[in-house]
């Protein structure tokens, strides 16, 4: 059950993270949103698995990127209308 917390707050607080870096940068909302995300997935990463090997910490990162990305999308979309 723990771990279903931990991966339900890294999801939507990422995405809550890149749609949020969309609305605030609107000229470069993906750099911006990539930003966010990794130092978000640091936060959580350095406070709940500190221990995490190197590969799984790459993978963390790279999702939180994409997730991000997904997130800024999103959030272009919003600021259009």
């Amino acid at each position: 059950m723990p771990y279903a917390v931990l991966a339900l707050t890294f999801i939507i607080g990422t995405l809550f993270v890149g749609l949020s870096a969309a609305r605030m940068s609107a000229s470069r909302p993906y750099v911006t949103a990539i930003l966010a995300g990794c130092v978000f997935e640091a936060l959580l990463l350095s406070f709940v698995r500190p221990g995490l090997s190197v590969l799984a910490a790459t993978i963390a990162f790279g999702s939180a990127a994409l997730i991000a990305m997904l997130g800024a999308w999103i959030g272009r979309r919003l600021v259009r209308r």
